[in-house]
């Protein structure tokens, strides 16, 4: 007997109810996708979700990055990270 390739589209058919994204991680992709997006914007959206907001100071702080002192500010953490980095961050989150 041969088992039916599932596909995405039969899985999401059977799914009777998929949790939504966090509004917040929505504005956050959407200011940084936006081409007058700003850290200062991404910043705004990410301090209404406390789990984003420390994923996002937390690798900032990561010695992958080697920054001298320690990032506090999300503004700061953003301008770190880059636009596309926080905008993966919201995207996983």
């Amino acid at each position: 007997m041969v088992s039916p390739t599932l596909t995405i589209e039969s899985l999401v058919g059977k799914t009777d109810d998929l949790p939504s994204m966090p509004e917040a991680a929505l504005a956050v992709m959407r200011e940084a996708d936006s081409a007058t997006g700003s850290a200062q914007g991404v910043a705004t959206h990410l301090s209404r979700d406390q789990s984003l907001s420390a994923r996002v100071l937390r690798l900032a702080n990561s010695p992958f990055y080697g920054l001298t002192g320690e990032v506090v500010d999300l503004q700061q953490g953003v301008v770190v990270l880059g636009m596309r980095c926080v905008r993966n961050l919201a995207v996983v989150a």
